[in-house]
């Protein structure tokens, strides 16, 4: 599967392209690229935007790649409100310029995407927002701002949990070691590297509950 990261926008976030025969798909862009554009408009086959959850700095170019490349756009059913209030969003906090829209397609947990032989399995992981998922797609775990790199999402936001972000992370912690966790913001990393050092993965995580 192709794949490519794309680190965009003034919080530098992770919008990734992943992609073959089967469906193309981009991740949380951030901004609306012209590298986006002609990788859904080149397509062979099905065509999907993807969010891991509702913040401005992750979905911003959404509507814009949507109207450019007929591409749909499916977030967790949670976090569908956000992406037309801009007190969920952020945009009105930290004063940015982020259109409303509408997804098309609304997601639970556990939920199967399957596009011929390529299937992306959906997890909801509130914690960062209510409605925070991540996805897994062949061997790579897109974590959004569940988990990062020796550390996690902030909770300090609307709708955002703390407890909640901890059991999904122990949620998280139950999968293969060996997927490679692509998160919101930061460098990859993968499960095993976190369970063995993320302060907040590791056996003493309920010191953080």
């Amino acid at each position: 599967m192709f794949f490519k990261r794309l680190v965009l926008g003034a919080f530098e976030t992770n919008s990734y392209l992943l992609g073959n025969d089967d469906v193309s798909i981009v991740v949380d862009p951030a901004e609306c690229e012209s590298e986006m554009v002609d990788f859904l408009n080149s397509a062979k086959g099905e065509r999907l935007i993807l969010l891991t959850h509702a913040h401005c700095d992750h979905i911003k170019g959404a509507s814009e790649l949507r109207r450019l490349t007929g591409s749909k756009i499916a977030i967790h059913f949670l976090d569908s409100d956000g992406t037309n209030d801009a007190r969920i969003n952020l945009s009105s906090y930290f004063s940015f310029n982020c259109p409303s829209f509408s997804a098309d397609i609304l997601l639970k947990d556990n939920e199967v995407l399957t596009f011929n032989k390529t299937s992306v399995t959906v997890l909801h992981t509130p914690g960062h927002t209510k409605g925070s998922a991540c996805f897994i797609i062949d061997n790579l775990l897109i974590s959004g701002d569940t988990l990062f790199e020796m550390s996690i999402g902030r909770t300090d936001f609307p709708s955002g949990s703390f407890e909640e972000i901890i059991c999904s992370l122990n949620k998280l912690s139950t999968l293969d070691e060996s997927l490679k966790v692509c998160p919101g913001h930061g460098e990859m990393t993968t499960i095993g590297r976190e369970k063995r050092n993320n302060p907040f993965l590791k056996g003493n995580r309920n010191e953080f509950m």
